[in-house]
């Protein structure tokens, strides 16, 4: 076809054509006219055309394109697309645009309209690269794909996010095929709650023109499906026994009431919502499952909850056999169950677990796997608007995932924060489509296309953070802390100087690159406080009280520097930030989170205390027989925050022992500070959360060898927030270790605060 042929073209789609299709062709002319100026027009497969064409849909939904192929002798089904694949075809004059599905179909314009030179590197306009040619001109084309995965999906936390139609259409545009949206009623209508059916409200007409599939998932028992608002008062057996009482923080999934219940929900959700096609049950995060005998009757914690989900599967199947159900192995349940296997319809989430708990799961029947991430901007942690590279490691582990059998992954991700992860949000989505590429031909066309004159000076400033250079602001009292050279954060300042001087002639180029900068200056400003707090620990670690006062101040004064910074952009999409009204939360997610062991009142009075403690086990280094897979590090047992904790792991620690079928947790669990040098002490406190009471003993040794034990509670039947307090006659000890031979909660082992005194 071309150019005077291309200009003369009509597009034609099917006259009962879906949606997505419908769209397609609209998409395809807007972005033409954009391209070259010429306004193709529109025509259904049922009026009369002539002269070249352009045939938008399948076999199936458009008579133009069936007589096409069939002219040519091309059996569409031959073509192999499976659900999504499609094909970009010329017939002679006619440009053949067609997909298994509508949503297909709707790649394969886009993907034309990448052969003419388009790109969607991020949401809006700005994030767009259209060529402005005066002709198109196109020769042969004969280009099929189909998905390498098949499950390409982002999920989100905040309605500010789903409140944009630029976020779906950047998804779309780069071939992601599925919202997860979250699950949750939020009772004190706080702005920063999400669920499905505000989604649906805002984006549903702009979901349903698209194809896009959705589950809605997340975590959601007690938030969303039996809330606990409703029914813990009139029923506080549905929910889980933990330590003798009920609480409201899990269900008791063995209760048939429970089952019933959930089943009735799940079955009217669909009902009222046919569009979703994924509806997750995910337990509640925090663990604490129920503990009743009926419940441990059905064998692992895992066991209890496939059991659940099961039955809540079949009923589904029985009445829509299409639909899905999806449950999480996640924390406490993310190992695989020893008796149950997973019904037919069931969908797996896992976040986290290696290959062996991959296979584990795939063994009891987990056909269609996919990995919950969290590696495209952290979600809401305390890290999540720092700069790292894992786009090569993105490519290389989607690649794995193909390789391993999983359907695809959904990362954490949010709109607020997309231009300090932009490259890494789309080779995420290149790659879940084609996990083959060239990584390196895909960041050279992102460069060259998106920062053009500035190209190089870009790539050095992105490709040269690594994945270990984040730093977390809340980090407290770590006598290791380490931050990256300041030389280094200078040498990505000379990146961006480059690229602005390079890119000062091209206003759409400086625009981007000032997003960049922005986080750049978001990062520097974190590096500060995070440096001055660096100096206050080792000052108090020397013993050098007044300097380290001083330098608490520097670290107040620079975090509200940064906080002052992040507000005033907080509309860019740079920081995980919102737009008002939700701007009290765009303060609260990065640094209520984040920078609240520094802004908050009771924080300063907290770090100032622990300038003046004589607790001898502060910042010391402390080491554990076991840790939580993702958190609970043994540090946190001397960082003098008793809101964190160390909690023992359990994964290592069952195949370690190969006691996963027996029970959950296995004791006796051990934590040990090391004070540096031999001191004389003689006191230690223990400070454990109230959620079940231990036994254990206190040893002390001087060489890590030889133990002496100068305290022990083994028929303690009683939880104290305050911890227990143990006094002894002075000892010489430069190594204190506390081993936990029993929990009432039969779960993992958690210690807030190890102190010691001499």
């Amino acid at each position: 076809m071309d150019r005077n042929q291309f200009h003369q073209a009509v597009i034609v789609v099917g006259k009962d054509a879906p949606l997505p299709e419908q769209f397609a062709a609209q998409e395809l002319c807007r972005y033409i006219q954009r391209i070259s100026g010429a306004e193709l027009p529109i025509r259904t497969d049922m009026e009369k055309t002539e002269g070249p064409r352009i045939l938008i849909g399948n076999p199936d939904t458009n008579r133009s394109t069936a007589q096409a192929f069939e002219s040519a002798h091309i059996h569409f089904g031959a073509l192999d697309l499976g659900e999504e694949g499609f094909v970009v075809r010329t017939i002679g004059k006619d440009l053949i645009l067609a997909g298994a599905c509508g949503r297909a179909t709707l790649y394969s314009v886009y993907r034309f309209l990448e052969h003419l030179g388009c790109r969607w590197f991020a949401p809006g306009e700005l994030g767009e690269v259209i060529p402005e040619v005066e002709t198109v001109a196109i020769g042969p084309l004969d280009i099929i794909e189909k998905p390498s995965l098949s499950y390409r999906a982002l999920m989100h936390h905040l309605p500010v996010t789903s409140e944009h139609v630029e976020w779906i259409d950047w998804m779309v545009k780069n071939r992601l095929n599925r919202l997860l949206a979250p699950l949750r009623v939020n009772p004190n209508d706080q702005p920063y709650e999400q669920n499905y059916e505000q989604t649906k409200r805002v984006l549903g007409g702009e979901i349903a023109k698209r194809g896009m599939l959705i589950e809605a998932s997340h975590h959601s028992f007690t938030s969303y499906w039996l809330r606990k608002e409703d029914y813990f008062a009139e029923h506080p057996d549905w929910y889980a026994l933990r330590d003798g009482k009920r609480v409201a923080h899990q269900l008791c999934l063995s209760n048939p009431e429970v089952i019933k219940v959930m089943i009735e929900k799940v079955l009217d959700f669909i009902k009222r919502n046919p569009e979703v096609d994924i509806i997750g049950l995910y337990a509640d995060d925090g663990q604490q499952y129920c503990q009743c005998d009926n419940c441990r009757a059905l064998g692992s914690l895992t066991d209890q909850y496939v059991h659940f989900v099961n039955q809540v599967a079949r009923a589904v199947y029985e009445k829509y056999p299409q639909k899905r159900i999806s449950l999480l192995a996640y924390g406490e349940v993310i190992t695989p169950p020893t008796r149950e296997h997973l019904f037919k319809n069931l969908v797996l989430s896992i976040a986290g677990g290696d290959a062996a708990i991959i296979k584990g799961w795939q063994e009891k029947g987990a056909k269609d796997i996919y990995k919950y991430e969290y590696t495209l901007g952290l979600g809401t942690y305390a890290d999540m608007s720092f700069p790292h590279d894992w786009h090569r490691s993105t490519a290389a582990t989607l690649r794995e995932y193909k390789r391993m059998g999983l359907i695809g992954a959904v990362p954490q991700s949010e709109l607020g924060n997309f231009y300090t992860y932009a490259l890494n949000y789309y080779v995420f989505a290149r790659f879940s489509w084609n996990t083959e590429q060239d990584i390196d031909e895909v960041l050279d066309d992102y460069f060259k296309r998106f920062y053009g004159a500035a190209a190089e000076a870009m790539k050095a400033y992105f490709t040269k953070w690594g994945v270990d250079t984040r730093f977390n602001l809340s980090q407290i009292a770590d006598p290791d802390l380490e931050l990256m050279p300041y030389e280094r954060l200078l040498t990505h300042d000379r990146s961006l100087q480059r690229a602005e001087q390079l890119a000062k002639e091209d206003s759409e180029v400086s625009a981007r690159i000032r997003k960049v900068r922005l986080s750049f200056e978001y990062t520097k400003l974190a590096w500060e406080t995070m440096h001055h707090y660096s100096k206050m620990l080792k000052y108090k670690y020397d013993g050098q009280k007044e300097k380290a006062r001083t330098a608490l101040k520097q670290t107040v004064e620079s975090a509200r520097r940064l906080d002052a910074f992040a507000v005033k952009h907080c509309n860019e999409r740079v920081f995980l930030a919102a737009p008002k009204p939700y701007q009290r939360y765009a303060s609260s997610a990065i640094h209520t989170r984040a920078l609240n062991p520094f802004l908050s009142e009771r924080n300063q009075k907290r770090l100032l205390k622990f300038i003046e403690s004589d607790n001898l086990a502060l910042g010391k280094r402390a080491t554990a027989q076991s840790e939580h897979p993702w958190e609970g590090n043994a540090m946190n047992a001397t960082d003098g925050d008793p809101d964190t904790a160390w909690r023992s792991g359990y994964e290592k620690y069952w195949k370690e022992y190969g006691c996963r079928e027996a029970k959950y947790a296995c004791y006796p669990q051990w934590l040990k500070v090391d004070l540096g040098e031999i001191c004389r002490i003689n006191k230690c406190i223990l400070k454990i959360p109230q959620q079940g009471y231990y036994h254990y003993k206190l040893d002390v040794s001087v060489d890590g060898a030889d133990w002496i034990t100068v305290a022990e509670k083994k028929d303690n039947k009683v939880a104290s927030e305050q911890g227990f307090s143990h006094s002894y006659p002075d000892i010489e000890a430069r190594f204190v270790r506390v081993t936990v031979t029993y929990n009432s909660e039969d779960t993992d082992v958690r210690v807030c605060e190890l102190e010691v005194y001499g």
